[in-house]
């Protein structure tokens, strides 16, 4: 195989740490009247976190634990007297306080552990939210 100068050869990266062979996402929502509540489970595959460490030689452990995550959505919708419409929400994501699985780094000042940004980085967060249309 002919390589033009410069180019290099990618290599297969899916199933690596940011590239997951498997994410999904779910979401069910029920509403009664004026109240809805919505339930959304997310799932991220675990992965390899470098393909250029062999297990074993240049590591102990080469896999990143996967994640599964719980959202939760409380909502109640009312209306103006001129016929708008607003939604008070109350949100809370990873409900179930999931920690992210900790990742293993290397600098030039040693080692030191991290976490990924796909991962639920900060633990349980609340948001409230008001939507009006008029």
């Amino acid at each position: 195989m002919d390589i033009p100068f410069g180019a290099t050869i990618g290599l297969e990266q899916s199933g690596s740490l940011g590239l997951p062979d498997l994410t999904s996402t779910i979401t069910g929502v029920y509403t009664l009247d004026a109240y809805s509540i919505q339930l959304q489970q997310r799932y991220i595959a675990s992965t390899i976190q470098d393909y250029n460490w062999v297990e074993g030689r240049d590591v102990d452990d080469n896999t990143v634990a996967s994640g599964n995550y719980t959202n939760m959505r409380f909502g109640y919708t009312g209306t103006f007297d001129n016929g708008g419409t607003w939604n008070a929400g109350l949100n809370v994501t990873n409900l179930l306080d999931r920690d992210p699985p900790i990742i293993a780094s290397f600098g030039t000042r040693g080692g030191s552990q991290v976490t990924h940004p796909d991962y639920e980085i900060y633990g349980r967060t609340y948001q409230m939210s008001l939507d009006m249309k008029f």
